[in-house]
């Protein structure tokens, strides 16, 4: 019983730090503040690119302090397999930087610039006991 216990007080809270208002049209570049400073860890919800709001992928748990990368491929249109990407800069423990979204075809060393794609839609903060 005492085992439970201490793993129970162990157990990691979760909360929304940030959820995009508009999630249906384009996101631009921008610094968003968080909600607390006071979480250990944080994770972004991205929908892969706007009219595929099913398609919701994660990053998975980073820890504070680190920037991360929005990330997936696709197979766009039956052709070449394409990158979609958009980094995330840690600024400090209440505000990130969401940079501009762009794709790169696997056939290609170009990059193209496109806000529809990869567009953060919630942030997530956990804290452990």
């Amino acid at each position: 019983m005492q085992c439970l216990e201490e793993r129970l007080q162990k157990a990691e809270k979760s909360y929304v730090l940030w959820t995009n208002q508009n999630p249906t049209t384009g996101f631009e570049s921008q610094n968003i503040e968080l909600n607390s400073n006071d979480y250990d860890y944080y994770e972004v919800l991205f929908i892969e690119q706007l009219g595929s709001f099913n398609n919701l992928l994660s990053t998975g748990k980073i820890p504070k302090g680190r920037n991360t990368t929005l990330i997936t491929t696709t197979n766009y249109a039956n052709t070449y397999p394409q990158i979609f990407r958009r980094e995330v800069n840690y600024i400090n423990a209440s505000s990130l930087k969401i940079n501009n979204g762009y794709y790169q075809s696997c056939n290609s060393n170009n990059r193209s610039s496109n806000n529809q794609i990869v567009v953060p839609y919630q942030i997530i903060g956990y804290k452990t006991n």
